[in-house]
């Protein structure tokens, strides 16, 4: 069961990035694969430190992907990718709270990261329809003007 989550969520993932670079505009790729890239950075950093540099390591990703979405959110100014900040705060204080606390992590982390994660994927993907809707109404409106 727990390998099931694991895809599911590496395919929510990749199927954000996809959908993102398909239907989106430029903040919303860019977010989609800051979001991707620190993904594949988290699994290397399970993979690769030892046990006791995890924490340090997932906070500081935690640190790059949340700064990646401040800097999109002063460039584009998007309400999505300010939902996305706030997630991706909740998801460096709960690294944070661990760290410091010195736990290990269990059930109650496992599940807010995972919720925090899907909640962040569907902050973009909103950002993408938003972005297609859009696009869509312009392209419209600019074919309903009589010649």
């Amino acid at each position: 069961m727990y390998m099931l989550i694991v895809y599911a969520g590496w395919l929510g993932l990749f199927g954000t990035l996809a959908f993102a670079i398909w239907k989106g505009d430029t903040a919303e790729r860019l977010g989609a694969g800051l979001n991707f890239g620190l993904a594949i950075v988290g699994l290397l950093i399970h993979l690769l430190l030892p046990l006791s540099w995890r924490g340090i390591g997932l906070l500081a990703a935690d640190f790059a992907l949340a700064t990646g979405f401040l800097l999109l959110a002063m460039r584009y100014a998007s309400i999505w990718l300010g939902v996305a900040m706030l997630f991706e705060a909740t998801q460096f204080a709960l690294h944070g709270y661990y760290l410091v606390a010195d736990k290990r992590h269990d059930y109650t982390y496992g599940l807010i990261n995972n919720i925090n994660t899907t909640a962040i994927q569907v902050a973009i993907v909103a950002g993408v329809v938003y972005a297609w809707r859009k696009r869509s109404r312009r392209r419209q409106t600019a074919l309903d003007i009589p010649a």
